[in-house]
């Protein structure tokens, strides 16, 4: 996993409740405490009965009696399982009662207040705290409206006298309650609605977290894991076991992190990083990581996140290919370098005929060809399988040039190419793998000889750049346009020009591997029309470490 195994591991979410505004179990809980107040309240008026010493205490007493007994009855139903439906009914019924009796109260003590209030109070409860829809809502207000209405003709004389009393105010109210019920209630569908479709999205969301092959990681800046999907446990480790754990727990080398740190911090984004993971089993297997940085509101970079795809799988494949490579260009190579070997001696023999040098030469020519690419096929395979194998040493560059010089000397010639040496004396050693550097520069005087025309000039040259040696191959051939630079140095990529000639694309791709293994690096300056230069620069020996 890399730093880039980066933004919150989180351990799993937990289900959202299946909730929906109006279900039965909230609907009926807010019924129950409404007759608990329907009671309370019926205790405190009968107090106030008892102290103001009615005289109509009695038939009071009865009244609240008859709220008392609704309240306790539809506890009673309540403490069973109850439907929404059976509830609604309930709740009119206690709204009726309530109301008929607060206004028959009322009427018994002259009270043109009380009932108002109550009926009210009853009304906007009801909008405001029951889940239900404006249809019930409307019941309640035709039921508190009707009270209100008979206590205040028999209160005040008349339906006239309504028109000038403060209750047309609070029948207003009344009213306004089924609007405020319908616009609730459609507040609550669409938090419903909203609701379950962030349930569906978290399920689905969840869902993918929870099968996804490859695994998503998230880290802190620092590279403390933060999340892990589940699809880590194919490594043996449990989610829970990570959060928390410092990402370089699971490299095998521990450079790569940094090195995937440093990349993002540069770039923002890592695509396709190879590195190995250690398995809770030790085992080690390769992985592939993209990942990218995470930013807060502010922009400021808070972690990293990405996805590991195992690609074991096909390094191994990669290497069965290699080994498969190997075997086949080593068995080619010896009988090949046999063939070239008899066929040099015999052409460069007196007693040969000239027709037959001639034909003995083309067939030297071809057999080198054959043997380069063989001999690159076999180093590929082993920059592929990781398996660079270099003996170094101090050597004389200049050495190694100059017998590369004599070994293509007969070639040019035959081409009446103009191939000049250029070295300076005296140049420090390189410490370097005579074999692997051999290839090096064979590959790029061979590059060379493909494009530069009959009758052409190449140079070789060597000199010092600082701590460094470096030496040049330039030709005059057709040049490079500047969109085909980037594919010379990668496997298979061959410019324009490169494809009517022969080769598989793996020089340059080998140059620059074997270069680069020996600390050094490989430029290229090209004009289309002019000629190509490519230059090799490598650590002097008193620079180098000893390998």
């Amino acid at each position: 996993m890399s730093d880039g195994i980066a933004a919150v591991v989180t351990r799993p979410v937990p289900a959202l409740p299946a909730v929906r505004v109006g279900a039965p179990d909230v609907f009926v809980e807010r019924v129950r405490i409404g007759l608990w107040i329907t009671l309370a309240s019926n205790a405190l008026f009968a107090l106030t009965d008892v102290v103001l010493e009615r005289a109509l205490l009695v038939p009071l007493f009865f009244l609240k009696l008859a709220q008392v007994m609704v309240a306790v009855l539809g506890l009673g139903l309540l403490r069973s399982e109850t439907s929404r439906q059976r509830a609604v009914w309930l709740t009119l019924l206690a709204v009726t009662v309530v109301s008929a009796t607060t206004a028959a109260s009322g009427i018994l003590t002259h009270d043109a207040v009380t009932t108002p209030a109550m009926c009210t109070f009853l009304a906007l409860a009801t909008a405001t705290v029951l889940p239900w829809d404006a249809s019930h809502q409307l019941a309640v207000a035709v039921i508190t409206a009707l009270a209100i209405v008979w206590n205040a003709d028999h209160v005040l004389g008349g339906f006239v006298a309504l028109l000038s009393y403060p209750a047309v105010a609070i029948a207003v109210g009344v009213g306004s309650s089924v609007y405020l019920a319908a616009v609730l209630d459609r507040s609550r569908q669409a938090e419903t609605r909203a609701l379950a479709a962030l349930r569906d999205s978290e399920e689905n969301l969840r869902g993918v977290f929870e099968n996804m092959q490859d695994v998503y990681f998230r880290n802190d800046l620092d590279g403390t894991i933060r999340i892990v999907s589940p699809s880590v446990r194919r490594y043996g480790y449990e989610p829970d076991e990570l959060i928390g754990q410092p990402a370089r727990v699971i490299y095998f080398d521990p450079d790569d992190q940094e090195r995937v740190r440093t990349a993002l911090f540069e770039q923002h984004s890592l695509a396709d990083f190879e590195t190995r993971l250690k398995c809770k089993d030790g085992s080690v297997v390769w992985a592939s990581t993209s990942s990218h940085l995470v930013f807060d509101r502010q922009g400021r970079p808070v972690g990293f996140e990405g996805v590991l795809r195992d690609i074991s799988a096909r390094k191994r494949l990669e290497q069965q290919r290699a080994d498969f490579m190997a075997m086949i260009a080593h068995d080619i190579r010896n009988p090949l370098t046999v063939i070239a070997g008899y066929t040099q001696m015999a052409s460069e023999s007196e007693a040969t005929p000239a027709d037959v040098r001639e034909l003995l030469l083309s067939i030297d020519h071809s057999a080198q060809t054959l043997l380069a690419l063989v001999k690159n096929y076999l180093q590929h395979a082993q920059i592929e399988a990781g398996q660079i194998t270099l003996t170094k040493h101090p050597l004389r560059l200049n050495a190694l040039l100059e017998e590369l010089c004599r070994q293509y000397g007969q070639q040019c010639a035959r081409r009446h190419i103009n191939l000049e040496l250029r070295l300076v004396p005296d140049l420090p050693d390189v410490n370097g793998d005579p074999v692997a550097l051999e290839r090096v520069f064979t590959n790029l005087v061979q590059n060379a000889l493909k494009f530069t025309p009959d009758g052409g000039w190449i140079t070789i040259r060597s000199g010092q750049e600082g701590p460094n040696v470096v030496a040049s191959v330039a030709d005059n051939g057709p040049g490079i346009a500047p969109e085909e630079v980037p594919k010379l140095f990668v496997r298979y990529g061959r410019g324009a020009a490169g494809r009517s000639q022969e080769g598989a694309g793996l020089g340059l791709f080998i140059v620059k591997a074997l270069v680069e293994a020996h600390g050094g690096s490989v430029q290229v300056a090209t004009t289309l029309g002019v000629g190509t230069r490519f230059v090799v620069s490598l650590p002097a020996t008193a620079a180098t470490s000893s390998a």
